[in-house]
């Protein structure tokens, strides 16, 4: 990988790092209800890994599994960290700052950048015990378990728009785990715009 595009990867990665760690703990609120009704482009940038070696790389992982479940609510347009990383290797910006940030997602049409961390990525073991007639049969179960935060963001002015956690276990292994996390985050977003009509206030 050449020295330009290490830039740009580190740039577009510094971007969701830092409106990640915008606001407070995520209380499953919509902050801001008319940029959600008006939003018709979301960017989802790469999350941050869980902590601990098992987490690595589960913060890319979660960003592709809120992408998809953004996508099948149907009510916008969403675009991965890979269209920013493009555009932003392509501009004549040496340094990344807010102005930066502003011009990169006004380029592109991006109305809200979704961000947010793997909170949890781990795995326990859990022992079961069922008694027989004339022995007892006893097996060992792994259970997977994933936390996620997220936050959508307004990239002009850093105002936290929607904030969520959500948690999820399984014996199936991480991927239904982090779904089952990731559709517990976005529940109450789904449910405001399923009650809510976007054109209605535009």
């Amino acid at each position: 990988m050449s020295l330009n595009a290490r830039r740009v990867g580190s740039a577009v990665g510094l971007l969701g790092l830092h409106m990640a760690l915008i606001g407070c703990v995520p209380q499953s609120l919509i902050y801001a209800p008319e940029a959600v009704l008006h939003c018709d482009r979301i960017a989802v940038m790469p999350f941050v890994d869980a902590p601990g070696h098992m987490g690595r790389r589960a913060g890319i992982v979660e960003s592709g599994v809120v992408l998809s479940e953004l996508s099948r609510m149907d009510a916008f347009d969403v675009e991965g960290a890979a269209r920013l990383r493009k555009a932003l290797h392509s501009s004549s910006a040496g340094t990344w700052d807010m102005a930066a940030q502003r011009r990169l997602t006004d380029s592109l049409d991006i109305d809200l950048v979704m961000v947010g961390e793997v909170t949890d990525y781990r795995f326990t073991k859990e022992a079961h015990t069922i008694p027989l007639m004339v022995a007892s049969h006893t097996w060992t179960e792994t259970i997977c378990w994933v936390g996620v935060n997220l936050r959508l963001v307004d990239p002009d002015s850093g105002q936290v728009v929607y904030a969520a956690s959500g948690s999820g276990k399984s014996n199936k292994g991480y991927g239904p785990a982090m779904l089952m996390a990731t559709r517990k985050s976005l529940k109450e977003l789904q449910q405001f715009l399923q009650t809510h009509t976007p054109k209605e206030v535009r």
